[in-house]
Order: structure tokens, then C-alpha cells, then sequence
């Protein structure tokens, strides 16, 4: 069995496209959950969440968004957390991946 570890992306970030760990990486909770999620796996099985962007690898680029998670509407916040968990079923079985979720946000079950 595989293990996975899922972060919150931190409002802390950049206001240029970058990749997932300069957008992010001066957060104070961002570094410290990131410093947990190596200790346990690869950089490799660490994916970071975000409401708009869904699921990321920590090299992805990905492009600045200045919209707190407050603002951003349910419907619109379900449908970034279905296309995380379609990404994670594309690269691992979900049935047979042990997932640890380092998050803050209530993440919506339904809109």
C-alpha cells in the first residue's frame, strides 16, 4: 500500500505563476507541513490541495490567485476538490493508497 500525503496550499503566496513550491513555500504552516510530509514520503507522493487548481504536484507551475478560500463559493470549492480526487485516482488506486490529509479548510462534501 501506497502512502500519499495531501497539504493545504497556504495563503501565503506568490502573486507570479510559479511551481506549487515557491507559490507556497513561505508559509509558515505551508513549510511546516511540507516539513512533515518528507519526513513520512518522496517528494513524489506529496501533492498540494487548492480550492481552484484541485490537486498539484509540488513542481507543477500553477498560475496566482488572490481569492481567500472564505470567498470562494461552495459549488465552485467542491468542483476544485473533484478534480483533485479524479487527478489522485489517475495516479494512484484509491482502494489500495493510504491518504494523509495536512489540512486547515473545511473541504465541501457537497455543494
Amino acid at each position: 500500500m501506497e502512502t500519499v500525503v495531501l497539504i493545504n496550499c497556504g495563503s501565503k503566496h506568490k502573486d507570479y505563476p510559479c511551481p506549487v513550491l515557491e507559490m507556497y513555500g513561505e508559509g509558515r504552516l505551508f513549510k511546516k507541513s511540507l516539513e512533515y510530509a518528507r519526513n513520512i514520503v518522496d517528494d513524489k507522493h506529496i501533492h498540494v490541495i487548492t480550492f481552484l487548481q484541485g490537486c498539484s504536484d509540488l513542481d507543477t507551475v500553477v498560475e496566482c490567485y488572490d481569492k481567500p478560500p472564505s470567498s470562494i463559493p461552495t459549488k465552485e470549492r467542491y468542483r476544485g476538490m473533484m478534480r483533485a480526487v479524479t487527478r489522485l485516482s489517475q495516479l494512484y488506486p484509491l482502494d489500495d493508497t493510504k491518504f494523509i490529509l495536512l489540512t486547515t479548510t473545511p473541504y465541501p462534501a457537497r455543494p
